[in-house]
């Protein structure tokens, strides 16, 4: 299982590219930081990191990582993390632990609830483990894709059905139990930086 972090997305909402940012109080970048937060994981085979192709020449000064580049099947749209996602597991061809680049306060141990419901709870029709939330709610994007649910991912594209949430029948999929939701603090824009500040 290889964890990747997703950070093509164009950062619309921020005003700038998010990955690059300096956490707050600390010496290093969003994207260091959950480069750190995948490596201390040992059920992990190493890390990738999903981006566009004109981020390529900034990102390889500030990591030490593979790089998958997003590509849109043919279609002109904008980068989405459906289509990433789809270009990691057609690339890696392997299980893929999935996190997007906007999550500051996301910790190892939390991950590694996912890992291990994976490892414990999967049977061979498992497409997708994901969090969810006491409100019911999933976090598609902080979960493990299986390579098998790579036909789904497709369909749904063709579909254009962009969301991930359904992208995966629900009866091939593990859902774990969130607890704390401090982990999947979404940093989206400018205010959320200074929330970020606060909590730090």
């Amino acid at each position: 299982m290889i964890g990747v972090i997703l950070a093509g997305g164009q950062s619309s909402r921020f005003g700038s590219d998010k990955s690059h940012l300096l956490l707050p109080g600390r010496n290093i970048t969003l994207l260091q930081h959950l480069l750190s937060v995948l490596s201390a994981l040992p059920c992990l085979s190493g890390t990738a990191i999903s981006c566009r192709s004109e981020q390529l020449p900034l990102l390889e000064n500030f990591v030490s990582s593979r790089f998958v580049l997003d590509h849109t099947h043919g279609e002109n749209g904008k980068p989405t993390p459906l289509r990433g996602l789809i270009s990691t597991i057609e690339t890696l061809d392997d299980a893929t632990l999935v996190i997007p680049c906007d999550l500051p306060l996301m910790t190892t141990s939390t991950l590694a609830l996912l890992a291990n419901a994976r490892s414990q709870r999967a049977t061979p029709k498992t497409l997708r483990t994901a969090f969810v939330h006491d409100c019911g709610m999933m976090e598609p994007l902080v979960a493990i894709y299986e390579k098998e649910a790579l036909p789904h991912l497709l369909d749904a594209l063709r579909k254009q059905l962009l969301s991930l949430h359904d992208a995966i029948p629900p009866e091939r999929q593990i859902l774990v139990p969130s607890g704390d939701r401090s982990p999947f603090f979404n940093l989206n824009t400018p205010a959320d930086l200074c929330a970020l500040a606060g909590l730090s």
